[in-house]
């Protein structure tokens, strides 16, 4: 799930105006990492990990809203009925991680390699992602 929210406020000529938007999308992710353990002790290794991952978007909604003085309004927008928006992408990414018996730790980047916006003048957006990862090994 990835979540964007900004906003603003302010006065025009004294009156009270004000804007928000929130981006949200769900994703599945499919990687597929290479990855190289050195073994430090016996319960615990540091390892590196590298390689593509594959992602389809599930649902993506783009909500608006502002005022100007006591008039307010919202508009949520499903990012996907737009035929210039792409569902799919491909990642290429890596990172490290350390394993101390049961528990893992893990910091990874990857770079979006297709632009998510198709059409004539779109604006070429490529999506990175910075990963921090908590688990338990079983």
């Amino acid at each position: 799930m990835i979540t964007n929210k900004s906003g603003s406020t302010g006065t025009i000529l004294g009156i009270p105006v004000s804007a928000s938007s929130t981006f949200m999308e769900h994703a599945v992710n499919v990687p597929l990492y290479l990855k190289y353990n050195l073994n430090l002790a016996s319960d615990s290794n540091f390892f590196i990990f590298a390689g593509p991952t594959a992602q389809y978007g599930l649902a993506s909604t783009t909500k608006l809203a502002g005022g100007v003085g006591e008039y307010s309004g919202d508009k949520k927008y499903d990012n996907y009925d737009n035929e210039n928006y792409n569902r799919f992408n491909v990642y290429l990414g890596g990172g490290v991680g350390f394993q101390v018996s049961a528990i893992q730790i893990t910091v990874g980047y990857d770079y979006g390699l297709m632009n998510l916006y198709k059409g004539e003048n779109a604006i070429k957006t490529h999506r990175s992602n910075l990963k921090l990862g908590l688990g338990f090994v079983f």
